[in-house]
């Protein structure tokens, strides 16, 4: 329910689930409050997204990024 609103306002609505989430220009980071597929829209086109810690490749020239995350762990993400 309050993700409508929160739409409403104008605010960017990154993930559609309960899981704790952060964002900035540069870093996004997603902690997995139940398992599975979660569906990241950005508000722009980035040209990469990479892992932050492994620099793993993870989306090129891309506006959304699907990330598998277990139940308790975090997924930090570099925006270039």
């Amino acid at each position: 329910m309050i993700h409508s609103y929160l739409l409403k306002a104008g605010y960017d609505l990154y993930l559609d689930t309960d899981d704790v989430f952060y964002a900035n220009k540069r870093f996004i980071a997603v902690h997995a409050t139940c398992e599975g597929r979660k569906e990241i829209c950005l508000p722009k086109t980035v040209r990469r997204v990479t892992d932050a810690y492994s620099d793993e490749l993870v989306a090129e020239n891309t506006n959304k990024v699907d990330l598998d995350i277990s139940f308790g762990h975090t997924r930090m993400l570099r925006l270039e």
